[in-house]
């Protein structure tokens, strides 16, 4: 959906980014990196997924309905792939720099380069 128009006035930012809760989904790689089932993110979004993609599963969802974020469906011999909505790079605006939302996903992150320039699990 390229814009929710006034049905998003839980996600819509301001100012600055707005603060919300996530129900991150279980069995999925997202819920694997951040081991909690709710986490505060931040929002600052207009668009929105309407209809995933062949392959793709949702791994988090706000509580309004709106999906959070996705990811393969069927991992195996896939490249890394991550989609969230939130925007953990600016987590600190919100003082939530210490979520796992945003911590867990960059130490994931910077590990899967890392092994993959190595080629060490």
């Amino acid at each position: 959906i390229q814009d929710m128009g006034e049905a998003n006035e839980y996600h819509r930012s301001t100012e600055s980014d707005e603060k919300h809760d996530v129900a991150i989904l279980p069995n999925t790689l997202l819920h694997g990196i951040v081991k909690k089932h709710r986490d505060d993110a931040n929002s600052a979004h207009h668009q929105c997924v309407d209809t995933l993609g062949d392959g793709l599963m949702v791994n988090a969802m706000s509580d309004d309905g709106v999906v959070e974020g996705f990811e393969w469906k069927n991992k195996t011999d896939k490249a890394f792939f991550l989609a969230v909505q939130w925007h953990p790079e600016r987590m600190y605006k919100l003082n939530i720099q210490h979520s796992t939302l945003s911590k867990n996903i960059r130490k994931y992150f910077i590990d899967v380069i890392r092994q993959s320039k190595t080629g060490k699990q």
